[in-house]
């Protein structure tokens, strides 16, 4: 790695200087290429993907695995064959605090396997290492000790963030791959013709009757809500098929097997299914392959290799949570998006492309006074000029790269101590002066308490989420529009204005979701067993539904079926402020039977859900007492997002000589030789801390 000036003499030979392409989440500088040089399909696809996205000869890496791609290979190959390489690699050519993502280019195995314990992917072994989860009958599920994603729901920078501790080293993995290269090839454009697209159409979250593969629905709305205070198209739906969404963004799902024929994705969709074995890319499983998908148009997707990773152990934890679109429409890439949205993904498989971010707002950034690829020689002083998209999208962190090299980062601008930041809730005031080594992360923590130590005036709670404050009303005498929100901020007493704040809205968002509560039982019926559900309507009605078994080897989920079917059939119950009894699921504990179902709301909003609920029965069951069909109590609440930002809109970085001899020249010279100077620009709503020069070796545009 080429050193600064402050280090030497800054005399400039012949080099080539380039603005470079700037992406939201990373770049080609910070990916790594592996190949398997036994296969031409493999050196193939990955010329062709170093191409696109222009990383340079140095971040390509061959490695000679002699076997099938289905082939599943042990931890002791994959470590002899792919990780020792790798770091290897990443230390020779001086990448080792350069590299975030790594690309796998197709006839690679996926699935790594060590003595009787499930099978971990190959992308999750090579993210955060393998997890031991051993082989246990298929109803005694669990989930891996320490295969816990620290990344995960961060809405942060990924290296601030490492999955397993503050000094994890760890790589976004994504595997490029398919049953042809043609294919494969789609998969990259897919993600490259993404880029600054802004795309309009609609990602759906569809629910389906398959109460074993479809318990993601019940995250749907929290999605669904913070997606339309960004203004992007997300839709619920209720279906058993995927053929059916027309040209979309996204799909997400829970079904055993089905076709994506009739679906079909636009470029840098993601799309995924939660099923046990929709990461089984080249074998006959009987269920929706993932690789499907992507033969449809998308950019990415995610499926588990192992019956441990789905139906019956369908933890929400190992599949990806719907929030993935969310982060999608705030400007994190693909790889971003599917390790945040996954909190234990050690079976999980990602196959797409990683850089994929079709709603990044990079910043404009150019040399000055000079032409596109000038030669020069002798000493010569450089000036850049950055501007920001917008001026809620400030600059924060620009890099140096030479010859594909980080050489240094030029500036990394944090919020300035005594920047004042002014919310105001329902007229109710909130100042917050910024303190001495503030990050966008800690000012984002320390308004959010400020915030909460007034909310028993304004009736909003405030949450933190990275560098997003998420405002909640719990006052329910109140809409969405009758909340007000504003903010401002200025200097304050601060040497330079470089905090700023943003709030979505003016007012509150009101819900479209519709209330909810889950009711489990458990036990083994008996003659004279019963359930009674007494239902209070919003109008004070009160309806009493009741079953109590008479028959010998009577079921508990037939006495649930039939209380359900009391409640369903009641003509009481079927208008707009009624409820609906759905969702059954059976659970067979042997020897104890347990079953459980939910009551949703007919109406959407807060107010309709307010219809109270009190079962008794002669099992232990939860919950106890009379509740409301508020479970879902947050997807009810009216919502608004505030953002901390830091940096400045427009950047002018000069190398000026700090006095007659050249040895003084500042930071942007460089020292004698032919380069490639490549700038890039950060563009940050979270940056948690100014990185050390060890760790600043990323050229990141982000733009949330």
């Amino acid at each position: 790695m080429m050193n600064g000036v402050s280090r030497g003499l800054c005399i400039l030979g012949l080099f080539c200087i380039s603005a470079g392409q700037i992406w939201a989440g990373g770049s080609g500088l910070n990916v790594v290429v592996v190949v398997n040089q036994n296969s031409t399909n493999s050196v193939q696809l990955g010329n062709y993907y170093a191409e696109q996205r222009q990383i340079p000869p140095q971040n390509y890496l061959r490695i000679n695995w002699p076997s099938s791609n289905v082939v599943a290979w042990t931890d002791s190959n994959f470590a002899t064959y792919l990780y020792n390489p790798l770091l290897s690699m990443l230390s020779s050519r001086q990448l080792t605090n350069q590299i975030d993502y790594v690309v796998l280019s197709m006839d690679i195995p996926y699935r790594v396997t060590s003595g009787t314990n499930e099978p971990n992917s190959t992308t999750s072994t090579l993210f955060y290492g393998f997890k031991a989860d051993p082989v246990l009958d298929p109803f005694q599920c669990t989930i891996a000790p320490g295969s816990t994603n620290l990344y995960a729901g961060s809405e942060g920078i990924f290296r601030s963030t490492p999955p397993i501790s503050a000094s994890s080293n760890s790589f976004l993995v994504t595997m490029i791959t398919h049953s042809n290269l043609a294919l494969a090839k789609q998969i990259v454009n897919s993600g490259t013709l993404a880029d600054g697209a802004f795309p309009t159409q609609t990602v759906y979250l569809a629910k389906s009757s398959d109460v074993n593969r479809n318990v993601r629905f019940l995250t749907y709305d929290n999605a669904n809500f913070n997606a339309r205070l960004r203004g992007n198209s997300m839709v619920r739906t209720n279906t058993d098929y995927n053929w059916i969404f027309g040209y979309c963004l996204g799909v997400q799902q829970g079904v055993s097997l089905s076709t994506t024929a009739g679906t079909t994705f636009a470029p840098g969709s993601m799309a995924d299914n939660l099923t046990s074995f929709g990461g089984d890319l080249f074998e006959q499983t009987g269920q929706l392959n993932l690789l499907e998908y992507l033969t449809s148009g998308a950019a990415g997707s995610y499926g588990t290799v192992s019956a441990g990773g789905g139906d019956p152990c369908n933890y929400l934890e190992k599949f990806p949570s719907p929030q993935n679109y969310f982060y999608q429409s705030r400007g994190f890439s693909l790889a971003e998006c599917y390790y945040q949205s996954v909190t234990n993904p050690y079976q999980g498989l990602i196959v797409g492309e990683p850089l994929s971010a079709p709603f990044a707002r990079p910043p404009a950034i150019a040399w000055i006074g000079l032409p596109a690829n000038p030669v020069l020689s002798g000493t010569t002083n450089l000036t850049l000029q950055a501007t920001a998209a917008d001026a809620n999208h400030p600059i924060q962190q620009v890099d140096l790269f030479l010859d594909g090299l980080w050489l240094q980062t030029l500036t990394n601008i944090p919020p300035t101590r005594s920047n004042l930041l002014n919310v105001t809730i329902n007229g109710q005031p909130v100042n917050y002066l910024v303190p001495l080594n503030a990050t966008i992360k800690s000012v984002t923590i320390g308004l959010t308490a400020a915030l909460n130590t007034v909310n028993n005036t304004t009736k909003v709670m405030a949450f933190a989420h990275g560098d997003r404050i998420e405002l909640q009303s719990f006052d329910r005498s109140k809409t969405g529009a009758q909340v007000s929100v504003s903010v401002s901020n200025s200097i304050g007493a601060g040497a330079a204005a470089t905090t700023w704040i943003t709030a979505n809205r003016s007012t509150l968002l009101d819900t479209v979701a519709s209330g909810i509560h889950n009711f489990v039982f458990q036990g083994n019926p008996d003659i004279g067993s019963f359930i009674q559900a007494t239902i209070t309507k919003t109008n004070g009605v009160q309806l009493v539904f009741g079953v109590t078994n008479s028959t010998a080897g009577t079921t508990l989920t037939q006495m649930a079926q039939q209380l359900l079917g009391l409640i369903n059939s009641s003509p009481d119950l079927t208008g707009s402020d009624g409820l609906t009894g759905q969702d059954l699921i059976t659970d067979a504990i042997n020897p104890v039977q347990q079953t459980e179902f939910n009551l949703l709301a007919n109406s959407i909003g807060w107010d309709a859900a307010q219809i109270q609920v009190q079962v008794i029965s002669s099992f232990p069951m939860l919950p106890n007492g009379t509740v409301r069909l508020d479970g879902n109590l947050p997807d009810l609440e009216p919502r608004d997002h505030i953002a901390i930002t830091a940096g400045v809109t427009n950047l002018r970085q000069s190398c000026v000589p700090r006095g007659s001899q050249p040895r003084t020249y500042s930071r942007c010279c460089v020292k004698s030789g032919k380069w490639l100077l490549e700038i890039c620009a950060a563009q940050v709503e979270l940056k948690t801390e100014a990185r050390s020069r060890k760790q600043s070796t990323n050229c990141k545009e982000y733009s949330r």
